[in-house]
């Protein structure tokens, strides 16, 4: 069963049925009430009848951003009652049900996302989750060329949450990591901590994002995520770290595609073209949500009675070829005007021709001079 989140709307349900397997009659609604590990009372009310299948309740509530945290080291939960009753015509007929489930505090992280997205200027602030405390832990950053930036050991402390701990990470603000030059090429947050386990490294990946690349998040979240979908799988939510790095998948695509190789980064990329971009990384997001659905295909995923078995490919499928075809018509031409309108900006190669393509797409002065000897 997925876990309740504070603050968060949650739905559970219940079936009530006779010996018989007919739906037990009410003479008022269901009621229910939300108990918190300590016995405590959260949150109560009348439950809703499914038309379609009369024996099912549901109830609809979220957990009061006030209400006690559960100690996983106890294994406490919460805990919904029901109760249905039927008082007609002299019939004292009363059934109940109790369900025990997990809450989680809003601001526990997802232990799956290791990449951080910041804007410039902003102090790197982290976490780690680790199957026991972390006694000690030394950062290092590194960038794309393997340069260290910055090697300090810092002061932290663990928190348990949810059977495993929790590290809070500030490093505040490092001067030296800037995306100067680098168009959002990730660095490195290698993280060396000691458990009383022993020693063990960690790698984040850090963006740093300006806001030319936050606007064309939010378009692709708008565009993928119209629903704003709290997907029942936390691996298939959109975070904006993972928008962002398929905004740097995108760049990528349209660097090395014909008919010249470049080297434009969301900075020095004309404003004009960013629709490219944007589609571009548009493909390379669901490609990989197509994929991530794939391997989910057939998978059910069930809470109380109700049972969930999504299959979004066909619809997935449906924008990755209405997308690949827009950039196959129009990919390489609107490249050559780029090229052509900007006096060649952003070419690190030379054109691609049936005899150039096979070789290494940088050439230095040198090898530049002997390619033309040559031929």
């Amino acid at each position: 069963m997925v876990a309740a989140i504070v603050g968060k709307n949650y739905t559970m349900s219940v079936s009530f049925t006779n010996e018989d397997g007919t739906p037990f009659s009410v003479s008022k609604p269901v009621s229910y009430n939300v108990y918190a590990f300590d016995d405590s009372f959260i949150v109560g009310g009348s439950a809703i009848q499914s038309q379609s299948q009369p024996q099912e309740w549901y109830a609809y509530f979220a957990i009061p951003s006030n209400a006690p945290i559960p100690n996983d080291s106890s294994n406490q939960k919460y805990r919904i009652e029901w109760n249905a009753e039927n008082t007609e015509l002299g019939n004292n007929s009363v059934m109940k049900a109790v369900e025990y489930f997990e809450v989680l505090d809003l601001a526990e992280p997802l232990s799956h996302d290791s990449a951080l997205s910041l804007l410039i200027g902003q102090p790197i602030k982290d976490y780690l989750i680790t199957e026991f405390p972390v006694d000690f832990l030394n950062l290092t950053i590194m960038d794309v060329n393997d340069n260290v930036v910055l090697s300090k050991d810092l002061q932290v402390s663990s928190i348990l949450r949810n059977n495993s701990y929790v590290t809070y990470i500030d490093a505040g603000v490092v001067p030296n990591v800037t995306d100067r030059g680098m168009g959002m090429c990730p660095y490195l947050l290698i993280y060396s901590y000691m458990t009383p386990q022993g020693q063990y490294n960690e790698v984040h990946t850090l963006y740093l994002v300006s806001a030319r690349a936050m606007i064309i998040v939010n378009a692709m979240r708008r565009y993928l995520d119209k629903a704003r979908n709290e997907d029942i799988d936390p691996n298939l939510r959109w975070t904006d770290s993972e928008l962002i790095h398929f905004v740097v998948q995108g760049l990528n695509r349209f660097n090395v595609s014909a008919p010249s190789i470049t080297n434009f980064t969301i900075s020095n990329f004309p404003e004009s073209f960013i629709y490219l971009i944007e589609k571009c990384a548009e493909l390379e997001a669901l490609n990989a949500l197509y994929l991530a659905e794939g391997m989910r295909a057939g998978m059910e995923f069930t809470g109380a009675s109700v049972t969930l078995n999504i299959d979004r490919t066909q619809y997935i499928q449906y924008k990755i070829d209405e997308i690949k075809s827009y950039l196959d018509e129009n990919l390489q031409k609107e490249k050559k005007l780029l090229i052509r309108q900007f006096g060649g900006m952003g070419i690190t190669g030379v054109q691609m021709t049936s005899v150039t393509n096979a070789f290494n797409r940088f050439y230095n002065k040198q090898a530049m001079a002997r390619l033309i000897r040559r031929y």
